[in-house]
């Protein structure tokens, strides 16, 4: 459908995906940690303290089935003098500390925290905030804590430049990965071809402008890449609330965003959080965009309909969020039950002229053509 050879019929097909679409009112293994009394995002409101005080301490974690050796934290802060430590509590009620082997904050305020226990178990465990410095009144906003099972890897070098032949056209109006400077991948990747699609939520921050989508992108690899050492992002494409659509992993390629579900099945992720209590409400650009780029890949890998799933439909897990997760209907029914129309190529560009005023769009046409 996308290519220099794409015929009219199926480029309308594509704008009724477009401009139909009215506007609307963590995987299995890898939950997040619960902690009584709290549900995420939970929000900490810190009044002004002294140096090294202690700013937030968590309630000790439910009971943990399954055993780990890594727990990794995510989330925003409105001061950038905080520590955040570990504490496992022991069989006899005591309580064994443990600082992050690495924690990042960004200049922006969000930041994650890597803690790696010596010996695998299922103890339960609590988090504590510090304030490094004398602070004033602000607020953290924790989006994830989860429990990890970390394989111990020998690190390699490699010198990986992926084929570009993995990745998206550039004709395609995808902000690619160099130019939101992604980081390479850490190994190299495993080639797949998609088969299925798979709609998810970051269940992190709402980005407001282009830039701050940028800064959240960048994080979203860093905190894969080097809190819980994947590869690259997890997610093929991310989409944010003012319809840029992001590539991160390349489409040819595996990724990890579905627990033992990722080959031949590509993630499409949301920017915010769409899920009690947070309520963010997916945008009519947003959901145009992901509609778009669902399309692309529907068409161009003859993805089927029964293969297109939000997280939740093949994993333990709330995302992609109930408000998100209620609008999976109307985006399949966009994607695939477009009505054929076989026009020629002039009408086809009046239409994109007159029904589609959005710059966007037309720039991907007048470049196909």
């Amino acid at each position: 459908m996308y290519n220099n050879n794409m015929k009219s019929s199926n480029l309308i097909k594509m704008l009724f995906s477009i401009f139909c679409l009215t506007p609307l009112s963590a995987s299995d293994t890898e939950s997040n940690v619960i902690f009584k009394g709290l549900s995420y995002p939970f929000e900490i409101k810190v009044k002004s303290s002294e140096k090294d005080a202690v700013l937030y301490e968590t309630p000790v974690s439910n009971a943990l089935t399954g055993k780990y050796n890594l727990v990794v934290i995510q989330g925003e802060t409105g001061c950038l003098d905080i520590s955040i430590s570990l504490k496992m509590v022991n069989d006899d009620e005591t309580a064994t500390e443990i600082s992050p082997e690495t924690m990042k904050i960004y200049k922006n305020g969000r930041f994650w925290a890597r803690f790696k226990t010596k010996v695998p178990g299922t103890k339960p465990f609590k988090i504590t905030f510090r304030g490094i410095s004398a602070t004033p009144e602000f607020k953290i906003t924790v989006y994830e804590v989860q429990s990890l099972y970390e394989l111990t890897k020998q690190k390699a070098e490699y010198n990986y430049i992926p084929d570009p032949s993995m990745s998206v056209p550039d004709t395609l109006n995808v902000i690619k990965r160099a130019q939101w400077k992604a980081a390479p991948p850490k190994e190299p990747y495993v080639e797949h071809i998609p088969r299925a699609i798979t709609i998810h939520h970051t269940s992190g921050k709402l980005t407001k402008t282009l830039d701050e989508s940028i800064s959240e992108i960048q994080f979203i690899q860093d905190y894969h890449q080097n809190a819980k050492g994947w590869n690259d992002i997890g997610y093929h494409f991310l989409v944010d609330p003012m319809g840029n659509i992001f590539e991160g992993r390349p489409l040819k390629v595996v990724g990890a965003h579905v627990y033992l579900k990722n080959t031949n099945n590509i993630g499409i992720s949301l920017m915010g959080n769409y899920h009690p209590s947070k309520n963010d409400i997916p945008s009519p650009e947003a959901l145009k965009a992901i509609s778009f780029i669902a399309s692309y890949v529907t068409d161009t890998y003859s993805v089927q309909k029964s293969s297109f799933y939000a997280h939740r439909d093949i994993g333990a897990t709330d995302c992609p969020g109930d408000i998100l997760y209620a609008k999976i209907p109307e985006l399949k029914k966009e994607i695939f039950e477009r009505p054929s129309i076989d026009l020629d190529i002039s009408t086809s560009a009046y239409l994109v002229e007159k029904l589609l005023p959005d710059t966007f769009f037309k720039e991907v046409f007048k470049r196909k053509h």
